[in-house]
């Protein structure tokens, strides 16, 4: 497991918790990362993620209204709430949806590079920050943050060493 991933998460919702599902979750993300250029790329596919409008999970229940009509003709309604559709593991969902943020994180990735070329070559004013780059660096700002009492990565990422 990633820092990254919990700080992207709890930056668009504070007030609720990441679920992960463990050692088989963090092997999941790891081939994802490592599938990527940089992991620069599966963090910002994750922000996608994360912050998409709208939401491609949902926290809260959701309602359905149910409309009857009686053989006389009352019409009556029902509202009920949908709890399986909440979203328990928003990462697990995201694995198995990523393909499509993937590829966006890809093609924002090519264009973040050719913007850093060209703005080298003096093409672009300073202070001029295209959206994707914008955006890439709230991903890396999440990436770059540290914690004293929780280390960068854990559970299948981390090889330990040799006990004496």
């Amino acid at each position: 497991m990633r820092l990254w991933v919990h700080r992207i998460w709890l930056q668009k919702n504070p007030e609720t918790v990441l679920m992960t599902c463990g050692p088989r979750e963090d092997k999941r993300l790891e081939t994802f990362i490592h599938r990527q250029p940089h992991e620069l790329v599966a963090a910002y596919a994750w922000w996608l993620y994360v912050n998409s409008d709208p939401p491609a999970y949902n926290l809260a229940p959701l309602v359905h209204i149910d409309k009857f009509v009686s053989q006389k003709g009352n019409v009556s309604f029902t509202q009920k709430e949908d709890t399986a559709a909440i979203t328990r593991f928003p990462l697990s969902a995201f694995l198995a949806v990523s393909q499509g943020y993937e590829v966006k994180a890809l093609l924002d990735y090519e264009k973040l590079l050719a913007w850093g070329k060209e703005r080298r070559e003096g093409l672009h004013p300073k202070g001029y920050l295209p959206h994707e780059v914008r955006c890439f660096g709230q991903a890396k700002d999440a990436m770059e943050k540290t914690s004293a009492q929780i280390g960068q990565k854990w559970g299948k990422t981390i090889e330990k060493e040799p006990e004496f």
